[in-house]
């Protein structure tokens, strides 16, 4: 789903308007969790299978920042979470946004690749 498509303007973005006004009547906390569904459905309209990753890297976060708050008062504690956290969403980003692009191009110029 693009956001120039129709079903993007005429059925997705009106539901998750909808859903958002609805949401706002109760609490923040409904806002945040109704918009993060509308995100996982938009993201797993595109490609599913990565859909998993994603929740893994999301609850992955959330640990990391729960721990992280509960050792405020360890502070080398919480910088070493810090930083791991940080350091696996990097190596996430990389090996999915260089990685493998770059691993199926090289495959392509040796004649690797499938069609």
């Amino acid at each position: 789903m693009l956001f120039n498509s129709y079903l993007f303007l005429f059925a997705f973005m009106p539901v998750a308007l909808v859903g958002y006004e609805v949401a706002s009547r109760f609490n923040r906390k409904a806002v945040v969790v109704w918009l993060g569904l509308c995100s996982l459905v938009f993201y797993a309209w595109w490609q599913p299978s990565l859909l998993l990753i994603l929740v893994g890297s999301i609850t992955l976060n959330y640990l990391a920042a729960e721990i992280i708050v509960g050792a405020q008062a360890r502070r080398h504690i919480a910088r070493r979470w810090l930083f791991g956290a940080i350091g696996c969403n990097l190596l996430l980003l990389g090996y999915y946004k260089y990685l493998i692009p770059s691993l199926n191009g090289l495959s392509k110029l040796a004649g690797l690749h499938q069609h």
